[in-house]
């Protein structure tokens, strides 16, 4: 009947849709949306793995880095032997057979000893490498890899110390984490405000960049496409300025000016800047810098409260509510050091619209100035940023002001340069392998707990969901870890260098400052002078 056949042509109609790449698409989504329980408990085990994570730092980075440290040595050691080694093997001979090895390097060093220049190798059939340009860049890499295991040994005796200072800054850190996880709380509340204000300036941007005015491009007629849109050479009326608009003919309406047709016009672009948007750039690079700004000093606060407690009371002196108490006197600082960054960022949004300007009007001498500049503001932003940073840090331990903040945080880094050099790079190489190992592991956990609650479901989709879940909980811990680091190291040279009672460091750290009683001395709170 037709009610049949109606049926029939629209069940064909569903099945050429889920086959289809959009129903696959979709039929993927509500894969991951019918197997919400099993997200749930992909979050939780991330959770889990991030704790266990801290706990094997707390507990295992020490033998963990010193492994490390012999394992990179000894892979430029034999990775630059295995490259001489093959650079000599005469042809016929086994990388992997020790005798015939041995003597054709003994081969070669006779050669060269008696100054001859026929090779035994050239007489038994040649080097395994036979191109001699080939051979000598294996010569030279197998020693530049001989060398750098050198001065790897050399770099690593000689920061040794310090290492082990930022061994126990690690251990100190995670120890806090464990002790304080609420603190895990301040990256999340960071990240839902961030969001709803993203979303908010959007809409705003959105509006502001869809108001084009009506004299954006020329109303005039043009008689050729060069001139409307110019060349590789030459800029267009239509396309000079940045975003540009576009030529169209128009053959239906073409005026005739001087007995030429004039058949080309200039279409306005899809977008515009002008100075709203430029207001509404910079209160967001201004209001992102004040909330990464606030988390930092928050977390960093935490770390000083936690830190300066004495050992008997670390667990219950409740660092983040007193930190979030004592960031609030200090709006007006974060506010005047946001600004300072929002302004250094904005300069460099505006060197990038200038090369898109010049670009446009295909000047690229002009290009290339404004493309440098910006470069080069872009490396005083990320010094910048790495300032305002400890000045927090600064003001979370000391309580000074912004700019006094900033020069004692400024000689504190010159005076333990070598101190903070070393943490840093060790502390990201532990983020960045945590936030590896971490989203990887979240994924297998997510894969069994799939296939044990929903076997029948293709993996593939919900899988990426899970790295997901696992790279934002791990970037979560490694972020909120990496600034713990950081503010122990700086509470702990501040101890040093105010002479203070050392009866409150955490045990780890013990063995790196003198026991000093200094009770009565006027000048134990004073801090070095730098400068």
């Amino acid at each position: 009947s037709a009610i049949h056949a109606l049926g029939g042509e629209g069940a064909g109609w569903a099945g050429a849709f889920r086959s289809s790449f959009l129903g696959k698409r979709i039929s993927s989504l509500g894969d991951v949306l019918d197997t919400w329980d099993v997200a749930c408990v992909v979050v939780a085990e991330a959770f889990i793995l991030a704790f266990v994570w801290l706990l094997l730092i707390r507990f295992c980075i020490k033998p963990m880095v010193w492994l490390s440290t012999v394992l990179v040595f000894l892979t430029f050691l034999v990775g630059g032997f295995v490259l001489l080694i093959t650079s000599l093997q005469c042809a016929g001979t086994s990388l992997f057979d020790p005798e015939s090895i041995v003597e054709s390097v003994q081969t070669q060093i006779e050669t060269f000893a008696n100054s001859t220049e026929v090779y035994s190798c050239m007489v038994e059939g040649g080097h395994a490498i036979s191109n001699d340009t080939e051979r000598r860049i294996v010569q030279v890499a197998g020693a530049v890899l001989m060398v750098l295991s050198l001065v790897w040994a050399l770099v690593i005796c000689c920061l040794r110390p310090r290492i082990q200072l930022a061994i126990a800054c690690s251990r100190v850190a995670a120890q806090f984490l464990a002790e304080a996880p609420q603190v895990l709380l301040v990256p999340v509340v960071q990240t839902v405000v961030g969001s709803v204000w993203v979303v908010a300036w959007v809409l705003v941007a959105a509006f502001s960049l869809s108001n084009v005015p009506e004299d954006a491009v020329p109303d005039t007629w043009f008689s050729s496409e060069v001139a409307a849109a110019g060349n590789s050479t030459v800029a267009g009326a239509c396309d000079s300025q940045w975003p540009s608009g576009f030529a169209v003919q128009e053959q239906s309406s073409c005026p005739t000016i001087d007995g030429v047709l004039h058949c080309w016009r200039c279409a306005p672009p899809r977008i515009a800047l002008g100075p709203k948007f430029a207001f509404i750039l910079f209160s967001f690079l201004w209001h992102n810098a004040a909330l990464l700004a606030l988390g930092q000093l928050v977390v960093a606060g935490a770390v000083a409260v936690w830190f300066f407690a004495p050992k008997n009371q670390k667990m219950r002196c409740f660092p983040l509510c007193t930190s979030l108490k004592n960031s609030s006197y200090h709006l007006g600082s974060i506010a005047l050091g946001s600004l300072v960054l929002a302004t250094v960022q904005f300069a460099r949004w505006i060197c990038r619209y200038l090369s898109k300007q010049s670009e446009a009007q295909k000047n690229k001498v002009a290009q290339t100035v404004f493309c440098a500049l910006g470069c080069c503001i872009g490396v005083f932003d990320r010094c910048l940023r790495f300032l305002t940073k400890n000045a927090y840090m600064q003001m979370a331990v000391q309580g000074s002001g912004f700019c006094t903040a900033a020069k004692e945080a400024f000689c504190l880094l010159a005076r333990n340069c070598l101190r903070f050099g070393t943490l840093a790079m060790l502390g990201a190489v532990i983020r960045r392998l945590g936030v590896l190992l971490l989203t990887a592991l979240t994924a297998f956990v997510g894969y069994l707990s799939l296939e044990a609650m929903h076997p029948a479901v293709s993996p593939i989709v919900p899988l990426v969901a899970y790295c997901a879940i696992g790279y934002l909980m791990a970037s979560i811990f490694m972020m909120v870890f990496g600034l713990a680091i950081d503010a122990t190291l700086y509470c702990f040279v501040i101890t040093e260098e105010m002479r203070h009672r050392a009866d409150f460091i955490p045990a780890s750290l013990n063995s790196f400052i003198r026991q000093r009683d200094l009770e009565g001395e006027p000048e134990h709170k004073r801090c070095l002078r730098c400068c």
